[in-house]
C-alpha cells in the first residue's frame, strides 16, 4: 500500500467543509486552523509545508529558550532591615561613641595605636571646656538639703570626683614638657586646674578628703617638673615675677599644699629673693651669676637688667 504524508492526505480532502476547532492539535499532529484553510480549499500544499515547518520551529524555539516574558507585574514586598552604620553613628551623643570606641579598643588592643593616629591632639581651650563640664556634673550631683559635708553627700559625689581627680591627672600628661615644649601654655594649664583642686570639696571627715590631697600632691609634682624645665632652658618671654606672686596666691589658697612648689620656685627664681643671698644661696641656678654682678644694687635694677637680657 503506498503511503501518504499527512500533507498528501489532508490534499486529497481539499474542498470539503470540514470545520476542526481552532488553535489545537488535531491526531495528525497538524494544527487545525491550517487543516481548515487546506480542507477550504484555500491553501496549497506548498504553503502548507512552509506554515507547519515555521510553527514546528517556533514551539520548538519558545520550549527551549530560557528567556521567558512574563507580563505579570510583581508584587513589591517591603522588609525590616538595619539601618546603616553611617546612620547608626549619626543619632549617638559624644558619651555614647567613646563607650562604643573603647569597647572596641579593650575588646582588639591593635586598633589602640590606630585610633591614637586618628584622633587629633586636644587644644587647651577643649580640654578647659571639658573639665569645666566635668566639674559642673560634680555640683549638680550634690544633694538638696541635710549636710553638704556629710556621709552621704560624700557617697553621692564619690564617683563623679574620683572622675574629676582621674581626668585632671591624665590630661595634665599632655600639657607637661617634653610632650608640650610651649611652656606659657604649660604654666597656663597648672594654673587652671590648681585653681579647680581649691574647690574641690573639704569633708568632715578627714579621711575622705584622700582625693583632694592626692590631687594636690600630683599638681604639686607638675609644677616642680615644669619650674625645673624651664630653669635649665631659661625664662626667655616669661614673666617669672607674675608666676611667682600667683603661686604664693595659690598656696595660700590650698593651705600650705603646695609649700613645695613655693621652695624650688625660690631656688629657680632666686633674683627675685636677694635676701637669700646674704644666707648663702645654693649655686647653679638661673640668676646666681647674675645677682654675684650686683650685689648690693636695688632690686628695681636687677630686674630690669634681667628683663633686657630676655630671662624673665
Amino acid at each position: 500500500m503506498e503511503k501518504r504524508s499527512p500533507v498528501t492526505y489532508v490534499q486529497t480532502h481539499s474542498g470539503s467543509r470540514l470545520n476542526l476547532p481552532k488553535n489545537t492539535l488535531n491526531p495528525l499532529g497538524i494544527v487545525n486552523d491550517v487543516l481548515n484553510k487546506v480542507c477550504s480549499g484555500n491553501l496549497s500544499r506548498k504553503s502548507l509545508k512552509r506554515k507547519i515547518s515555521e510553527y514546528e520551529e517556533m514551539q520548538c524555539t519558545s520550549s527551549s529558550s530560557p528567556f521567558v516574558f512574563n507580563y505579570k507585574k510583581p508584587r513589591m514586598t517591603c522588609y525590616g532591615r538595619s539601618l546603616p552604620i553611617t546612620r547608626l553613628l549619626e543619632h549617638l551623643d559624644s558619651s555614647s561613641l567613646c563607650d562604643i570606641i573603647q569597647t572596641l579598643v579593650n575588646r582588639h588592643p591593635t586598633l589602640l595605636l590606630e585610633v591614637a593616629s586618628l584622633s587629633s591632639r586636644p587644644d587647651l581651650s577643649s580640654v578647659i571646656s571639658t573639665l569645666n563640664g566635668m566639674e559642673e556634673q560634680v555640683r549638680r550631683s550634690f544633694p538638696y538639703g541635710g549636710d553638704s559635708m556629710g556621709e552621704y553627700a560624700y557617697n553621692r559625689i564619690r564617683p563623679v570626683l574620683q572622675a574629676l581627680m582621674d581626668a585632671l591627672l591624665e590630661y595634665t600628661r599632655i600639657f607637661l614638657p617634653p610632650y608640650e615644649s610651649n611652656k606659657s601654655l604649660t604654666l597656663t594649664f597648672l594654673d587652671h586646674i590648681t585653681s579647680m583642686a581649691h574647690r574641690f570639696p573639704e569633708w568632715n571627715n578627714p579621711e575622705h578628703n584622700y582625693i583632694k590631697e592626692e590631687l594636690y600632691h600630683e599638681i604639686s609634682s607638675a609644677w616642680i617638673s615644669v619650674i625645673l624645665s624651664i630653669g635649665k632652658e631659661g625664662w626667655g618671654g616669661i614673666n617669672g615675677y607674675e608666676w611667682m606672686k600667683k603661686l604664693i596666691k595659690h598656696n595660700e589658697a590650698g593651705r600650705g599644699r603646695l609649700e613645695s612648689v613655693i621652695d624650688v620656685a625660690r631656688s629657680e627664681l632666686a633674683c627675685f629673693f636677694p635676701e637669700k643671698i646674704e644666707d648663702g644661696f645654693e649655686k647653679n641656678t638661673p640668676c646666681t651669676s647674675l645677682m654675684s654682678l650686683f650685689y648690693g644694687s636695688d632690686k628695681d635694677v636687677i630686674l630690669l637688667f634681667l628683663y633686657e637680657q630676655h630671662v624673665l
